[in-house]
C-alpha cells in the first residue's frame, strides 16, 4: 500500500527527530552535572578582629592645630549673636528685629518715629544683648528696603 521511498522518508524524519531529542536531552544532563559537580559555595569566613593591645597607638604629641585661647569678650559676642539668631523675628511695637544670611547680620526694621524706635531698640539690646557689637545691625524704616544707618 506504501511505496518504499514513501516508508524510507517516513522513517528518516522519524530518525532525524529522536536524534535531535536524545541530543538535546543529553546537553542537558550534562549541564546539570556542571551545575551540580561545582563546589557548594560557602559564606566567606569571618575576620579575626585584633585585639585592642594588639596594635598600640602612639599618642600624639603634635596635631599642627595652633591652640589659641580666644578673648572672653570674643566669645561672649559670639554666643549672644547664636541666640539671638535663634530667637528671630523679634516683634516690639517700636521695631522688629529680624536676621539676612545674606548680608549675614541682624536687620533691625524701626516703626513709627525714628529716633524713638531707635532708642527704645538700644534699651533693648543693651538690657539682652549687651555683648552684640552695633555693627551687626542694619537699620531700615518701615515699609523701606533701604538701611537708614548702621
Amino acid at each position: 500500500m506504501f511505496s518504499n521511498r514513501f516508508l524510507i522518508g517516513f522513517t528518516a524524519v522519524i530518525a532525524v527527530i529522536l536524534g535531535g531529542l536524545l541530543i538535546f536531552l543529553l546537553s542537558q544532563k550534562k549541564t546539570e552535572q556542571k551545575f551540580s559537580a561545582a563546589a557548594p559555595i560557602s559564606p566567606a569566613p569571618e575576620p579575626e578582629q585584633p585585639q585592642e593591645d594588639e596594635f598600640p597607638l602612639p599618642e600624639p604629641t603634635f596635631t599642627g592645630a595652633i591652640e589659641e585661647e580666644l578673648p572672653d569678650e570674643f566669645v561672649s559676642e559670639v554666643e549672644a549673636k547664636r541666640s539671638l539668631r535663634k530667637s528671630v523675628p523679634v516683634e516690639r511695637p517700636e521695631f522688629k528685629v529680624d536676621f539676612d544670611w545674606d548680608e549675614f547680620r541682624f536687620i533691625v526694621t524701626l516703626k513709627g518715629d525714628e529716633a524713638s524706635s531707635r532708642q527704645a531698640f538700644q534699651e533693648w539690646k543693651t538690657a539682652n544683648y549687651p555683648s552684640i557689637s552695633d555693627k551687626e545691625f542694619l537699620f531700615r524704616k518701615s515699609g523701606s528696603t533701604g538701611q537708614t544707618g548702621e
